[in-house]
């Protein structure tokens, strides 16, 4: 099999002070063109982060490509990526050809704005990059990708928005408009990002792992392997939020009847974490430096935290076992045992490790 020392001789393994992280940085070529990359592999989990020179950020933009939530190493992400880009018809640079007034236009808009906020932008005048702060100083970027057309063809976008951003577009739109628009948006979100601040500070998040400003969820640590799941409405973060519980079936089944049972005392004037912790009548426990690293289980097959970006979801009911499982993984598991069986969609078979009956939904 291929390495990725012979695929890639210009991506270099860079030392780091952590033994689950690798970071590769170098270039790759995309039809014939080089282009600069830092790629962060978490072998733990097997999710990659990367950063990209701008060109190639628009080529990603332009070409929709998908990242996969978990890879085995570098070299399948970036196999994958380089595959999709060259097999993709955008790449072809027709699309991205700008005409002389296309330049002018663009530097004419450029100064107009004053160059306001705007952190990149590659020397071909084809993509942009802008990080615009909020009230509060969180910093939110915003890629504009310019067509070929451009201002008769409104620019592609990449924000950190937590919704689509869209904005009516005329001929002959111009920049500052996209700009007022998005800030407009900032401006509606500045609560949502509020509650989010608070549910970090206070409680013990497990989930996202990395969260972003797109996030609208978290998983929190509430008790000893049990997590309460919520999804925040980005308009009204301080409603009932969508919710669930994870952890063995006694403890899921208490705080749900607690939950719904005291949802009618909800003050939708209080700040979300509050409500939280009195509908279901405690403080929620919040990390401390020593102890963080275990709040999340691994996963007793894949023995990994997380999974797709998930932690271990499925717990043994024995009182002297109580081991989790990712769910992927544990299906797999059953599935490879003849004892096991299926009925619609729930999964009967053994714990791994204690032999005594587990079950699993597999949708």
């Amino acid at each position: 099999m291929a390495s990725l020392e012979s695929l890639f001789p210009s991506l270099i393994l860079i030392p780091m002070n952590s033994a689950n992280t690798q970071l590769y940085e170098g270039y790759i070529s995309i039809h014939r063109r080089d282009y600069f990359i830092r790629l962060w592999h978490d072998c733990t989990s097997g999710q990659v982060q990367m950063e990209a020179e701008l060109n190639l950020q628009r080529e990603i933009l332009a070409s929709n490509f998908k990242a996969p939530s978990q890879c085995r190493n570098i070299l399948d992400f970036i196999t994958t990526l380089k595959t999709h880009l060259e097999q993709t018809a955008i790449v072809s640079y027709d699309w991205i050809k700008l005409t002389n007034d296309n330049y002018l236009r663009i530097l004419e808009e450029l100064n107009q704005i004053q160059w306001k906020n705007l952190v990149s932008i590659d020397d071909r005048l084809q993509s942009a990059q802008f990080v615009i702060p909020d009230s509060q100083n969180r910093r939110h970027e915003l890629t504009l990708l310019f067509p070929s057309n451009y201002p008769t063809e409104a620019p592609k976008v990449n924000h950190s928005l937590p919704e689509e951003f869209s904005f009516n577009w005329k001929k002959e739109g111009r920049l500052e408009l996209v700009l007022a628009k998005f800030e407009e948006k900032l401006e509606k979100f500045e609560e949502f990002w509020r509650q989010m601040d608070l549910i970090q500070q206070n409680s013990w998040c497990i989930e996202p792992e990395k969260p972003s400003l797109k996030d609208v969820h978290r998983r929190i640590l509430i008790g000893s392997n049990v997590a309460l799941w919520i999804q925040l409405d980005p308009y009204h973060p301080r409603d009932i939020p969508k919710w669930n519980f994870f952890g063995p079936s006694a403890a899921v089944k208490k705080y749900s009847t607690l939950f719904a049972s005291k949802i009618n005392s909800w003050d939708f004037t209080r700040d979300l974490i509050d409500n939280l912790q009195l509908v279901l009548d405690m403080e929620f426990p919040r990390p401390n430096p020593e102890t963080k690293q275990s709040a999340v289980v691994e996963c007793g097959i894949c023995y990994s935290a997380y999974f797709n970006g998930k932690p271990p979801e499925v717990v043994c009911e024995n009182a002297s076992c109580g081991q989790f499982f990712h769910q992927e993984c544990l299906a797999e598991w059953l599935r490879s045992v003849t004892t096991s069986c299926q009925s619609f969609d729930m999964l009967t078979g053994q714990c791994p490790y204690c032999s005594q009956t587990i079950q699993m939904k597999t949708t």
